[in-house]
């Protein structure tokens, strides 16, 4: 069968273009997407990149240091706030314009595995039809209309694995140095960029060890030395606060390696069976997204049981990439959060692609079997993402308590909610995020906002806080009346 290649290609990203933009244009903001945003703002503003949106003496979680977070935001690698301000001196600011460029990072991403699946496998129909599965795959149209910093390191690990697969065969050394400065930018937008570090060290170890001699090893490690000696100039301006705010932001977050077992475990359950129907509260008919989660690990497992497949050295090197993928994340990753699925399910994506492709052609019986599996999975997503953009939050719930701050919130007056507010509130009214309502600021708000983020805080720490939950209930409930209570948000305004 032929394939206009450049049609179909130009379809999917068209897909995901439109999904993503329909999505960012109906989901209400998050805490993250605030927390990204102020430091880029500043600096196109003001020319620091401090997180002004967020008390100093509040924290993020169970001790966390935001000491000094108001001029330097360390705790959060640079890059993506570096791509903002560039982005935003040419498109304007605001929240549309920060999903607009996880967008544009998204079509970067799906035009990157596009090309590892159709070079590695030596097969276009593979690349097109991975390309048609992570386009509408849910978790990557939602990372790419969210305002995280996500999407931006995905993409640029899967255009560093891109890059080196694309010039391995006929330029070794311009392969080696394009895949580096990706993966360095991507690893400078986020830690997990290291998966895409790793990808590209097991393509070379399986098909180029011989290849690969001084030049290249001495060649690899610039970009990084050069990403990170302008990084260490930025720490350099206040050494004591990077040292505090990573130290407690990188808490508790590697302790995999003394439990190897369990983390795996964990990242089994607490990233993939919550993200796929099993999180405490879901129904029945949230069980239904299992199928997508089977489906997704059948996809390695299909190819590693497929003789034909797993003969071909370039496809053993994407199976270890992926077993790579999860053990990296199982072990050293500890959080366990769903937003760091967009790094490993394209692979997996393009794995099951790739068996169904090949089983395609051997199998002529099967394919009505394959015909249907690809309009579960596929399908499966888009009602995911249909589902999301049905509940409408942005215009149904935040729209309305933003529109009650504005009627009723004067400038004079201390508002204190989470820093999400501020994409409608505005970034410079008298806003701050302080869960702790100023019992360690000594600030006095005089209205406080009270979201689905602000409660799961406040329940939190009654358990590790309890003074601070005593202070905060009977602040709120001697001195506060409670004005507006509406789709999850309350709004407390100050007696006298």
């Amino acid at each position: 069968m032929r394939f206009d290649t450049r049609f179909w290609t130009f379809l999917f990203l068209l897909a995901f273009v439109a999904a993503a933009l329909i999505a960012a244009t109906h989901v209400t903001p998050y805490v993250d997407e605030a927390m990204l945003f102020s430091p880029a703002r500043n600096l196109v503003l003001h020319g620091y990149m401090g997180t002004s949106i967020i008390d100093t003496t509040s924290e993020l979680r169970e001790g966390m240091s935001l000491r000094g977070i108001d001029r330097y935001t360390y705790q959060v690698m640079p890059f993506s706030f570096l791509a903002q301000a560039a982005w935003y001196r040419l498109a304007g600011m605001g929240l549309f314009q920060l999903r607009l460029l996880s967008t544009l990072f998204g079509i970067l991403g799906l035009v990157s595995w596009y090309t590892i699946f159709a070079r590695l496998s030596a097969s276009r129909a593979a690349g097109l039809l991975a390309l048609a599965f992570i386009s509408t795959d849910c978790v990557f149209v939602m990372a790419g209309s969210f305002g995280r910093n996500d999407m931006i390191s995905a993409s640029l690990a899967a255009a560093g694995i891109a890059g080196y697969v694309t010039w391995r065969e006929t330029r070794i050394v311009r392969a080696v140095f394009v895949s580096q400065c990706f993966l360095a930018a991507s690893i400078f937008t986020h830690p997990a960029g290291v998966l895409g570090l790793s990808a590209v060290a097991i393509l070379a170890l399986s098909l180029d060890r011989r290849r690969i001699g001084i030049k290249e090893l001495l060649l690899a490690p610039v970009p990084y030395l050069a990403a990170g000696a302008a990084w260490g100039l930025y720490i350099l301006q206040a050494p004591d606060i990077f040292l505090e705010q990573m130290r407690t932001n990188a808490a508790n977050r590697f302790g995999g390696f003394s439990a190897p077992l369990e983390s795996l475990w964990l990242e089994f359950r607490m990233r993939y069976l919550d993200e796929f129907g099993f999180r405490a509260g879901d129904g029945a008919a949230a069980h239904l997204k299992l199928i997508l989660l089977i489906l997704y690990f059948a996809g390695p497992l299909a190819v590693l049981l497929t003789p034909a497949l797993r003969a071909r050295r370039a496809i053993r090197a994407l199976l270890w990439i992926a077993a790579a993928d999860f053990l990296i994340f199982g072990i050293t990753e500890g959080t366990k959060q769903g937003y760091y699925l967009v790094h490993v399910l394209p692979l997996f994506e393009g794995l099951l692609a790739l068996w169904i492709v090949e089983t395609w052609a051997a199998r002529a019986a099967a394919r009505p079997v394959l015909a249907a599996l690809v309009i579960v999975f596929a399908g499966m997503n888009l009602l995911r993402v249909g589902g999301i953009l049905r509940k409408d939050r942005l215009h149904t719930e935040y729209a309305a308590a933003i529109e009650y701050l504005r009627r009723n919130a004067r400038p004079d007056q201390l508002t204190v909610g989470s820093c999400e507010v501020a994409f409608g509130l505005g970034f410079d009214t008298n806003l701050v995020d302080d869960h702790r309502l100023g019992y360690f600021s000594r600030k006095q708000p005089g209205i406080v906002v009270v979201n689905e983020r602000y409660r799961e805080l406040f329940d939190r720490m009654k358990v590790y806080k309890p003074e601070v939950s005593a202070y905060v209930e009977d602040l709120l409930r001697s001195r506060f009346t409670k004005e507006y209570d509406r789709s999850g948000w309350q709004i407390y305004v100050r007696k006298f």
